[in-house]
């Protein structure tokens, strides 16, 4: 199946016009914007295109884990500040907890009242 954006690209994931409007947007947004509040400020035609919103959701909301409501228009795409590619664990994040957990005071079925952060 054949799928055209606006912007003419077949490549949806790379279709770099979308992603550079869509960082344009993110870089001209105060830091407490949600992307959705950006798009719809500045280019709500991207929230009513089928197609945009089809890559907003398979390649933001679903790496993201949230809705667009939710995601900050500056910040959503942090993770491309990190080289390397993404991993999977294989074995769960519960692998990891141990050794991020040495030397902290963890105590089950306590009431939290305060949390210091040092």
């Amino acid at each position: 199946m054949e799928v055209r954006s606006r912007y003419g690209c077949f490549d949806l994931k790379n279709d770099e016009r979308f992603w550079a409007r869509l960082l344009a947007l993110a870089q001209a947004a105060e830091r407490q914007t949600t992307l959705v509040d950006a798009l719809k400020a500045d280019a709500p035609d991207t929230l009513t295109d089928p197609v945009q919103r089809w890559m907003l959701s398979a390649y933001v909301e679903f790496e993201l884990g949230g809705p667009l409501a939710v995601v900050s228009a500056l910040y959503w795409d942090g993770d491309k500040k990190f080289e390397g590619e993404d991993v999977i664990l294989e074995e769960s994040f519960g692998t990891l907890l141990p050794s991020l957990a040495q030397g902290l005071d963890m105590r089950l079925n306590e009431t939290v009242t305060s949390i210091e952060q040092l």
